[in-house]
């Protein structure tokens, strides 16, 4: 039978609900987030909501420039005979171009070193753009890729729109083999704008005090010099990451500055009874991350204390 035959009824019967446009943005999940159990589930808002604000696990840059496919060319060989043969295709990958500056897209490089993550496409015409996972149950998910950011390393020049690379390497080209689209009621990038918590900006004052266990930091919200005030919850102030000589780092109390709105003298501790200042050598990676209920308001960048 003519192959011919096989490809035409996907046409005829419709099954493409929705046709594909260019890339407008870009989605990155992590990739320990669970995938979408239904068509509805990925094209729902409330969904999407739970992943941008309490859970952490969904994140889009703002202003893609440009995104150009860079998969390589199949290997094409050519017999004695003069006989031309196709090789595999390679895997599928792309570099995605970003409006950025160089304080915003270090955190960005900091988050993507390399790692493994999935990814959903925004499309021009507001699609949502996935893979069905062979699983037999429905599941959508995001294309898995391993995900690397770039810099320059210096300022753009006028015009410019390459300084701020994501490099994105996919890993399962049966994903793209299995392409699902739909389409929301509602706006991706503006809900992601809306849902989004507040970024800090922390700058550390004065270097941690090795018998208090003190030290200062200024707070401000992300691209101004609008103070952060209130942040004197000690919960707010999360400890992410530790060097091995510690056991329990934590802070123990957070004072505002008087006279110097935005800034706050922490105590960092570590152990449980007694308390004890970090050694000469420890660190703790921190952030501040703000809550209210399960949402989080407010994140800051990852700042790190060290016993100099």
């Amino acid at each position: 039978m003519d192959l011919i035959n096989k490809i035409l009824p996907a046409g005829i019967n419709k099954e493409l609900i929705a046709l594909p446009s260019p890339v407008k943005n870009i989605i990155f999940i992590k990739s320990s987030a669970a995938d979408f159990t239904s068509h509805a589930a990925f094209i729902s808002k409330s969904a999407w909501r739970l992943m941008i604000q309490e859970a952490l696990t969904a994140y889009m840059p703002f202003g893609l420039q440009s995104a150009e496919p860079t998969t390589d060319d199949p290997t094409i060989t050519t017999s004695a005979k003069g006989r031309k043969t196709v090789g595999q295709s390679a895997m599928p990958s792309m570099v995605a171009y970003f409006e950025s500056n160089e304080f915003d897209f270090q955190e960005v490089q900091r988050a993507f070193t390399g790692g493994l993550y999935k990814i959903v496409f925004v499309l021009e015409n507001g699609l949502l753009m996935g893979t069905k996972l062979n699983n037999y149950s429905g599941d959508i998910g995001g294309f898995k890729a391993n995900v690397t950011a770039i810099s320059k390393g210096v300022p753009p020049s006028e015009g410019g729109d390459k300084a701020f690379a994501v490099y994105i390497n996919f890993t399962d080209k049966q994903e793209f083999l299995n392409v699902y689209v739909d389409q929301p009621v509602w706006d991706a990038e503006r809900a992601f704008r809306e849902y989004m918590p507040i970024g800090y900006d922390v700058t550390q004052l004065s270097a941690y005090v090795d018998v208090a266990g003190t030290f200062t930091v200024r707070v401000q919200e992300r691209g101004g010099n609008v103070v952060a005030a209130g942040l004197t919850t000690i919960s707010d102030w999360a400890v992410l990451d530790q060097s091995g000589g510690l056991t329990a780092p934590a802070v123990t109390t957070v004072a505002a500055v008087t006279g110097y709105s935005g800034d706050y003298t922490i105590t960092l501790m570590d152990g449980a009874s007694p308390l004890a200042p970090l050694n000469t050598g420890d660190w703790c990676i921190m952030q501040i991350k703000k809550m209210s209920g399960t949402v989080v308001t407010h994140i800051s960048n990852r700042f790190t204390i060290t016993n100099d």
